[in-house]
């Protein structure tokens, strides 16, 4: 009996880990200000949601940032909608932390339930860059097959 039990309790972790590495984030840095921040992505979080694409981002500063009348923070992780056929983005989501790459406490959270700061990215700049990044990595619609008559 001990044996039968302690083998499904090894199967559930082992499933638990795969569970784990399977919604592991994929960080790879995509825009590095010397001295002043690093902006990364995660892979896997790049998907489309209607007609926009969607990503997270991680924003590591150099120095201790303040917003409004916020405690200091040191980085970010933000959801982004992106439009890519109209050059624009919009932040959905953010959560900022004490500590480098998203560590420490939570200083602060804000959301926004829909895409409705919408701002242009312009030619060029940091947005820009971000935005022909995601745009290149997301996911292409299928088309769909003709149905058989």
């Amino acid at each position: 009996m001990r044996y039968g039990s302690t083998l499904a309790a090894l199967a559930l972790c082992g499933v638990c880990a795969a569970l784990r590495a399977a919604h592991a984030a994929d960080w790879k840095p995509i825009l590095d200000a010397p001295g002043e921040y690093t902006v990364m992505i995660d892979l896997g979080s790049i998907g489309q949601r209607g007609a926009t694409i969607t990503a997270s981002l991680r924003i590591t500063y150099s120095r201790a940032q303040r917003m409004l009348q916020e405690r200091m923070y040191r980085s970010a992780e933000q959801l982004w909608a992106f439009d890519c056929g109209r050059d624009r983005y919009a932040l959905l989501q953010a959560t900022n932390f004490a500590g480098p790459d998203a560590t420490g406490e939570i200083v602060a959270r804000y959301s926004w339930p829909q895409e409705t700061g919408w701002r242009s990215t312009g030619s060029s700049g940091e947005s820009a860059a971000i935005l022909r990044y995601v745009c290149g990595h997301a996911p292409r619609a299928r088309p769909v097959a003709p149905r058989a008559q």
